[in-house]
């Protein structure tokens, strides 16, 4: 009875002991408590136990940090696997709306194009360079922008 503050790191027994009421590809927010050599672990929701692998975290992710996430797969233990992206075209629908705003905002000009490096293309916004040339292919096919060799410009 010292009155002195504990804290225990073994969050582990506080998760909620009953199945996850999620579906593949629910938004939810998680909070990343741990990282392992296979990704990172991550809290659901405030209940459940998660995992990000380190294959689908593009960026760096930061201790305590709350981010949005999508369930890829739930285990039969209850575990949850995540992304932090929409898979498939969803996430090039999304992207392609972002991107846009981004031309816009630069005054309609955008230095970056379908063979910039990869990472100049992931340091700028985030995403894969696959990601990245499909909401280009998207945006092209809407004719809303044309593509030069030193950028996309908005088509007015």
């Amino acid at each position: 009875q010292t009155q002195r503050i504990v804290a225990s790191a073994k969050i582990e027994k506080f998760f909620s002991k009953t199945f996850p009421p999620f579906n593949i590809q629910d938004k939810v927010e998680v909070m990343m408590y741990k990282k392992t050599d296979l990704g990172y672990k991550v809290i659901v929701n405030q209940s459940y136990d998660g995992m990000i692998f380190a294959n689908e975290a593009f960026q760096t992710l930061e201790l305590g940090k709350k981010y949005k996430a999508y369930i890829k797969n739930i285990r039969e233990d209850g575990k949850i696997d995540l992304t932090l992206y929409k898979s498939g075209y969803n996430q090039v629908v999304d992207f392609s709306e972002l991107l846009y705003e981004a031309i816009q905002n630069a005054e309609g000009y955008l230095p970056l194009h379908d063979k910039s490096p990869a990472d100049d293309i992931y340091s700028r916004f985030g995403v894969s360079k696959k990601v990245f040339k499909k909401a280009v292919g998207d945006l092209y096919k809407k004719q809303l922008i044309r593509i030069e060799s030193d950028g996309l410009y908005l088509l007015t």
